[in-house]
């Protein structure tokens, strides 16, 4: 389990190591706020909005999602999330999969994303693992990588590919029973075809109640 966590920790951070002939960098600043709301013993639904404030334009995002407890180990989810952005809005579902063994969680999850204008719905894969270390009985850290596959692109004739790969780090604090609050740093890997190669640099706050 270390070893396969050590790998999946490591893949990430050699894409960002290894800069392209021409890379472009950008700064965007992203705040996540969600309200949790426990529904019974193994049922929890989720409403969470963001906002990334970004140089090519703004994104609003608004995500509903439903969990379902398996066990101690294994939760289940299905959600749907609207995005408004330049140049297409889009409408995902998603359905994942989250195993978490200890200070460990690795996240499988898999999208159905319906643009404004397109041939068809992109089917993006997501692969996370993320390690989280409380620090007091009220703080934590986390540390996460994540890898974005496009299984199925927009158009016909185009071919699949890797879509972005993202590395987190977050340190959040409890407030109070219901609320905690965070801040953190995304780094976004994108590889671009034909084009330079892209990183976004993103601090971000997240503000969190549980119900």
């Amino acid at each position: 389990m270390r070893a396969l966590a050590g790998l999946s920790f490591a893949f990430p951070f050699v894409w960002f190591a290894a800069p392209a002939a021409a890379t472009e960098e950008d700064t965007q600043f992203r705040l996540a706020s969600g309200i949790a709301v426990t529904l019974s013993e193994r049922f929890t639904a989720h409403v969470e909005p963001q906002h990334r404030w970004r140089a090519e334009g703004d994104l609003f995002e608004l995500r509903t999602a439903l969990d379902y407890a398996v066990n101690d180990w294994l939760t289940l989810t299905g959600a749907v999330v609207y995005t408004e952005q330049d140049p297409a809005d889009d409408i995902r579902l998603q359905q994942q999969a989250t195993l978490t063994f200890g200070p460990v969680a690795f996240r499988s999850r898999v999208e159905q994303r319906w643009y404004d204008r397109g041939d068809r719905p992109v089917i993006r894969l997501r692969q996370r693992v993320q390690f989280t270390q409380p620090i007091t009985p009220r703080a934590r850290a986390a540390i996460s990588a994540e890898l974005l596959y496009i299984a199925r692109p927009q158009e016909r004739g185009q071919r699949e590919r890797v879509d972005q790969v993202r590395i987190e780090a977050t340190l959040a604090q409890r407030l109070s029973d219901t609320f905690e609050a965070g801040i953190g740093y995304r780094g976004v890997f994108i590889p671009r075809a034909g084009q330079s190669d892209r990183i976004s640099h993103t601090p971000q706050v997240t503000l969190n109640w549980r119900l």
